[in-house]
Parts: structure tokens; sequence; C-alpha cells
């Protein structure tokens, strides 16, 4: 069965049944489980800034988030867009934005973009960017989003930068969703993330979680981290649907693979960086 516009609401361990809440109507039920898992992702961050709620401020989560940015440019013929954050998503939605023709301005707080990469390896996709016709603004970090006339927004970065724009999409990354199984009384890591075996399975034998919700083993570092990609996640739900079905599966831990297209350039890379080496094990 599958249940949409439905929201588990809260998750009664000892009773092994759900609080689900269907949307449009907002009648609540009680469901029993004989397995849970869990798999509510990341949420993008919104950082407590003034003006990140106007209209026109989006962040990219889902398909509805982009249906959203689309029928703002068309409803406000929109000519300029401000992107701030340059990682996957940043980089993902400059791409898109200029192939519809749209002026592009990215914002990032660091000196470089792709921020898992080394300076010296994410300075061709700059170029690259710059190529295009991306306004790159290195080092700059948001500081406020103000209101204009109309429709407008001007986006205040620090050092003085105002940039004036139709939208911005904010893409300063995610954080683990972890709100109903911390209300559950799930373990919870310090990173944010579910705590997990190698099995995927939580501190409730009868619970499992897969993906950006949980925290996972690096092999490099020997550490438990975050990573919110989409390899990884696939893996940990064949995983966890084998154990929870009775099956025998290990999740190996990760290994932070991953690529991105920006225009005619790929980056790709796994393992860590020099810069994430030096601080997984200077720690030490």
């Amino acid at each position: 069965e599958v249940r949409t516009d439905t929201e588990v609401v809260s998750i009664d361990r000892a009773a092994r049944t759900i609080q689900v809440t269907h949307l449009p109507t907002q009648v609540t039920r009680t469901e029993p489980y004989d397995v849970l898992v869990l798999s509510p992702g990341a949420a993008p961050i919104r950082p407590p800034l003034p003006g990140v709620d106007l209209p026109g401020v989006f962040a990219v989560r889902n398909i509805p988030d982009t249906r959203r940015i689309r029928a703002w440019i068309t409803e406000h013929q929109a000519r300029r867009a401000v992107v701030v954050g340059g990682g996957f998503i940043g980089l993902e939605m400059v791409e898109n934005l200029v192939h519809r023709e749209l002026t592009v301005s990215l914002l990032e707080k660091l000196p470089q973009v792709m921020p898992p990469l080394d300076p010296e390896m994410a300075a061709p996709l700059l170029d690259h960017l710059r190529a295009k016709g991306v306004q790159a603004h290195l080092g700059q970090g948001l500081l406020a989003i103000e209101g204009g006339p109309g429709a407008g927004l001007t986006v205040v970065a620090e050092g003085g930068l105002r940039l004036e724009t139709d939208f911005v999409i904010l893409a300063l990354g995610v954080r683990p969703e972890n709100g109903l199984a911390r209300e559950a009384g799930l373990a919870i890591g310090p990173k944010g993330g579910i705590v997990v075996d190698d099995q995927m399975r939580t501190s409730d034998p009868h619970i499992w979680a897969v993906g950006d919700v949980v925290e996972v083993h690096d092999v490099l570092t020997g550490q438990d981290t975050v990573l919110p990609l989409a390899g990884p996640a696939n893996r940990q739900g064949r995983i966890a649907a084998t154990n929870a079905l009775g099956g025998e599966m290990r999740y190996q831990g990760a290994l932070g693979t991953s690529v991105v297209k920006i225009f005619e350039a790929t980056a790709a890379m796994t393992g860590l960086s020099e810069k994430a080496a030096r601080d997984a094990f200077s720690e030490r």
C-alpha cells in the first residue's frame, strides 16, 4: 500500500504503533507495525537571518519545491537569481537557471566552490562557471535578505556586497530530519543522525533507519558521520529491507563517493580531500 498526503506524527515503541495524519482531511489514526523503517531524509538549512522567510526565497528538497520556483519565475517574469551556497545543490541550480537564460549570481561563504574538493581541484569548476556567465562571489557569507519594491529582493552579504535579484535559492546544506526519531527516544549521534548498527537497525530492535537521516561509519577515518548522498542511501535501503524481512546483510561503511555535472564539466571524488584528512587525523 502506498499512502500519499499522509504524515507520521509519532511513534509508540512500546505498543509498536504509529500515529498517522491524512493531511487533506486532518484525520489521525493509529497503525500497528511489526517492523518500521525510517527514511525521512534531511531538511534544507534555513539560517536564522533577517529575510530568509520572505516571499521569493526558496530552498530545494523535492519536486514540489522546484515547481514553486518555476511558477515564481513565470508569474513574476524573473530575470535575475541569486543562489546562496556553492555545493552540489547550489551548482546544479545555477546550471539550470542559466539554461533558462536568467542572470545568475552565486554567493559562497568559503573561498571556493564545491567545499568537499580541495581548492586546486575546485578552481577549474569556478573558471567554467564564470565562462558560462555566472557571477560568482566567494568569501561572501549571507547576512540578510531585504524586501524591495514589488517582488524584488536584495541579498546583503559580508563586506558590504548587495545583490539585487528577483528571487533567492538557499543551498546551504542539509541536516538530518531526526525529529520523529528523537521524540520516540531513539539514540541520536553527535552529528544529529540516528544511530544505527551495520544492519541499519536503530537502538530499537524493531526499527531500522536509512539514508540522509542516519550516521554511518567512515571506513577511512573510523569515525561516524552523516553522508547525504544517493548512492549510500540506496544501498542502505536494500540492506534494511533484507534484514527487516529476516535476511542477513551488513553495511560495510562509506567512502564518500560523489559525482556532479556542471554544464560541460564533471566533478567527481571519493575518499578524503587533503583538508578532510587533516581535520580527521589531527584530532587523534
